[in-house]
């Protein structure tokens, strides 16, 4: 297989939330990759993390893919954006970025007003299973004893890029390349792009 001109992998921008929104988005190019043979692709990353459960099963699709995947982390990858960054077959971060690992929390969106007694009974349960999968794909993944990812899922737990290189989280630290590419795709925050287009008919 020729090795692909620098110029012609994808590179995908991804400033957003993991949101059912953000990934179909992200599934539908990554399909569209794989229809174009498409080989290489890398992703430049900042995240605050959002849907768990979006976030591990986006993590299960890319793993599937037959596509060697450069990740690289250019702000902060926190909560379970963590899950997506780690499906990278290479990961790398900038100097004075972060990576950010906490507790399962459940935020309905949009919000409810109420639950039965049944759905009650169901959130731990399925709170403990979310948090077992995150943890089976950091260790899986990394340096990381079981111990240790259980540690990190118990409280806010914060890495330098240098403590991730050591936990095998990254490969490399480094600033971003993006060249002369010819293929460029921008994913961001679709609430950001609403709230910015309204401000824009405000003025």
């Amino acid at each position: 297989m020729n090795k692909l001109p620098e110029k012609d992998i994808p590179l995908i921008n991804f400033h957003a939330e993991v949101s059912k929104e953000t990934i179909q988005e992200l599934m539908n190019l990554f399909t569209d990759f794989v229809k174009d043979r498409i080989r290489r692709v890398d992703i430049h990353m900042s995240s605050p993390g959002g849907n768990v459960r979006i976030g591990l099963d986006f993590n299960t699709f890319l793993k599937s893919l037959p596509i060697n995947l450069k990740i690289h982390n250019v702000g902060s990858v926190e909560s379970i954006a963590t899950a997506i960054f780690l499906a990278g077959d290479q990961r790398c971060a900038v100097p004075n970025s972060r990576f950010l690992f906490h507790g399962i929390m459940r935020i309905f969106d949009p919000p409810i007003s109420s639950l039965t007694e049944e759905q009650l009974k169901h959130l731990p349960i399925l709170n403990r299973q979310n948090r077992e999968d995150w943890g089976y794909i950091i260790t899986k993944e990394t340096n990381m004893t079981r111990l240790q990812v259980q540690e990190a899922l118990s409280k806010e737990t914060f890495f330098t890029p240098v403590e991730a290189k050591v936990r095998g989280i990254i490969h490399g630290i480094k600033d971003p390349v993006v060249g002369d590419r010819t293929i460029i795709h921008n994913i961001f925050d679709p609430r950001k792009k609403e709230q910015e287009a309204g401000e824009r008919q405000n003025k």
